[in-house]
């Protein structure tokens, strides 16, 4: 019987209020949400969480909600909103990032993930998304 083919789940964390989204720029000077790899002993959202207390200093306040799925070789992202009413949050990033709040057209154009901007836009709780 063939091996079962085996995934690393990433997880990253779209942390939003209304009009701005948090990423950070690492020492390559490119974008991305903060987040990581589950390890094998821990649930989705303790996964979750402990990297986002490694890499901001504290879990932001405000409930994750699945927002999308991200498959490429053997990674599987999932993609979690962290809905905030103000910037009100103090992130203490690790050595080598920057943290910075975005507007939705700012986002588009520095960060890959497909679409990502725009579903930020019109998404509504329920609307999980799996992009090919």
């Amino acid at each position: 019987m063939p091996d079962k083919p085996r995934y690393i789940i990433s997880q990253k964390a779209i942390i939003r209020t209304p009009d701005r989204v948090f990423v950070m720029k690492n020492r390559f000077d490119k974008y991305e949400f903060p987040g990581g790899t589950l390890e094998h002993d821990e649930d989705l959202i303790s996964g979750l969480e402990r990297e986002l207390q490694e890499e901001l200093g504290h879990v932001p306040e405000g409930s994750p909600v699945l927002m999308s799925t991200y498959q490429f070789d053997q990674t599987l992202q999932l993609q979690y909103l962290i809905q905030l009413e103000q910037i009100s949050e103090k992130f203490i990033l690790e050595d080598g990032y920057t943290g910075h709040w975005l507007t939705f057209l700012e986002l588009a154009e520095a960060i890959p993930y497909p679409g990502v901007a725009e579903r930020l836009t019109t998404w509504q709780p329920g609307d999980v998304v799996h992009i090919d």
